[in-house]
């Protein structure tokens, strides 16, 4: 498994090269942040900065995302790549986990509806895995 969001550079010839690596059927996992999860857009709606606040990226001690991709974004990368059979999934889990620990009632019922949009629209979850054959 691998996660593209810490290049700086177009992640197309690196993928080609797992892709060339890996074994005949062989299957690639890709799992990454979703760019347009509900938290970054809530951020964006809000006038913010949705990965990380310019003050900390202007000090040069920074080594976070350089760039997140949608889920169509993701699959078309790894379709640039040659992967075949590409699946995507968009998961949810963490928010659900994060509302079954919450101790506070009113931050476990936020997570709950939060959860509850995530699985009414899949498109705002937090996380995307992808799994691509050679």
């Amino acid at each position: 498994m691998t996660s593209i969001e810490h290049l700086p550079v177009n992640p197309v010839g690196l993928l080609k090269e797992i892709k060339r690596v890996l074994k005949i059927g062989g299957e690639f996992i890709l799992g990454a942040p979703n760019a347009v999860s509900f938290f970054k857009v809530m951020k964006i709606m809000l006038g913010q900065h949705p990965y990380i606040p310019f003050a900390e990226w202007m000090s040069g001690h920074y080594y976070g995302h350089f760039r997140e991709y949608n889920a169509d974004e993701y699959r078309s990368l790894l379709a640039a790549a040659g992967f075949k059979r590409i699946e995507v999934t968009l998961v949810a889990e963490p928010t659900r986990t994060r509302a079954k620990r919450a101790v506070n009632p009113v931050t476990r019922v936020g997570f709950s509806l939060l959860s509850l949009l995530e699985n009414l629209v899949p498109r705002l979850r937090p996380s995307v895995y992808c799994v691509g054959n050679k």
